[in-house]
């Protein structure tokens, strides 16, 4: 879509980490700088560094949200059910109807959960949409193919502002 935007946010910069800069000697040697590649000069992706529930940082995704017309937002930071639930609490106000929260790694809760007692992203998913989503999203299970996903009730489709 080229009327698209992809906003990006991670706390470190992903020059360094993808170029294998201050890694040690175990660094790539054949790794670049993912600077160089064509998509990150693109009109239709910003990076924004800093973590997802900073003010500052939902205050430029305020910025640039209001700016389209649907917005989408895929959350594949932290795991952790709080960082989770937190995120798609934030998040919420800049989906719009019709449009999608997607909630990656969802199996994590069923491969961890009962190991390490912490609810991960699907708990968190189920949660949002039994509280604060309540009547205003639905799991969507149409992205959900053969029996496994991933994502499993990670597709959080807004129906209601």
């Amino acid at each position: 879509n080229p009327d698209g935007m992809v906003l990006t946010i991670d706390p470190k910069d992903p020059n360094v980490d993808w170029a294998g800069q201050g890694m040690g000697s175990g660094a790539c040697p054949h790794c670049r700088s993912v600077r160089c590649t064509n998509i990150w000069h693109s009109k239709n992706i910003k990076f924004i560094q800093g973590f997802s529930s900073e003010s500052k940082v939902l205050t430029q995704v305020e910025q640039v949200a209001k700016q389209f017309k649907r917005v989408l937002v895929m959350h594949d930071g932290s795991h952790w059910y709080n960082d989770v639930l937190t995120d798609l609490m934030s998040y919420d106000r800049f989906i719009t109807v019709g449009s999608y929260m997607i909630v990656q790694d969802t199996k994590m809760t069923r491969m961890y959960s009962k190991t390490f007692g912490n609810g991960y992203p699907l708990q968190s998913a189920r949660d949002f949409v039994a509280g604060q989503g309540k009547g205003r999203y639905v799991i969507d299970k149409q992205f959900e193919y053969l029996l496994y996903s991933q994502h499993h009730d990670g597709y959080l489709r807004k129906i209601k502002a």
